[in-house]
């Protein structure tokens, strides 16, 4: 198990104990306001973990890279959505659908 304390403070003469088995943390320290944050990340071993392990990196394939899982979050050009590359033909129909609803509200 990984354990992670930060000191959030301009004083670092502090000293830290924690056991994490108990889930326990004490603090001390010359200063009244110090901040602390903790994180604590583990990795189940348990046999439902075992058998649905998520992979932590897939590399794209090459045709994929440079286009975006997500393109509304980083205003990409047209086109650089990964569903362009996955499924051209879908793409194609529904801005074809869009533009005839368009031109049909235009009407």
């Amino acid at each position: 198990m990984i354990r992670q304390v930060r000191i959030l403070s301009a004083d670092f003469n502090q000293r830290q104990s924690y056991r994490i088995c108990v889930l326990t943390f004490r603090k001390e320290s010359n200063d009244s306001n110090v901040e602390v944050s903790w994180q604590v990340t583990g990795i189940r071993k348990d046999a439902y973990a075992n058998k649905r392990r998520i992979p932590i990196e897939v590399d794209k394939p090459q045709e994929e890279r440079g286009t975006y899982l997500h393109p509304e979050s980083f205003n990409p050009p047209e086109g650089k959505s990964v569903l362009t590359v996955r499924y051209p033909q879908m793409i194609q129909q529904i801005k074809e659908m869009q533009d005839a609803a368009t031109r049909t509200m235009k009407d």
